[in-house]
């Protein structure tokens, strides 16, 4: 997939309802998110949980696998899906301008990812390959 330089203007602002299982913010596990046309949807699509304090409505940007972001000292974080799981490459780690970098085959070999993230194959002139 093709690497794409995001900033906040070129990804689409959308809005949640997300539920969770408890109102408690310090346990609580989302058990479902909707999407509503407005952020005044919510309460309606929450119904009685909205009450009970177990949802709430957000307004956010939709990343997606291939997207990557600027971060601070020459970081950037390579988004591998649209959940927003992410590599995160130092300044050394790669070469070439934003969005057409690669990364040396010894760095993507060495990245420690959690269970269940995707895992970069190759990132080769801002072309990046998934493990299937």
């Amino acid at each position: 997939m093709q690497l794409t330089l995001t900033t906040l203007q070129n990804r689409p602002v959308v809005y949640k309802m997300i539920r969770f299982d408890s109102a408690d913010p310090a346990i609580r596990q989302i058990v479902e998110t909707v999407y509503i046309d407005s952020l005044a949807d919510a309460e309606t699509a929450a119904g009685s949980d909205w009450i009970a304090g177990k949802a709430m409505g957000v307004e956010c940007r939709e990343f997606q696998a291939g997207d990557i972001l600027e971060l601070s000292d020459g970081k950037i974080a390579v988004l591998t899906n649209a959940a927003g799981a992410k590599v995160v490459f130092d300044a050394n780690e790669y070469t070439g301008t934003l969005p057409s970098i690669s990364v040396d085959q010894t760095i993507i070999d060495a990245i420690q990812y959690r269970p269940n993230q995707p895992r970069i194959q190759s990132l080769v002139n801002g072309e990046m390959t998934l493990w299937p």
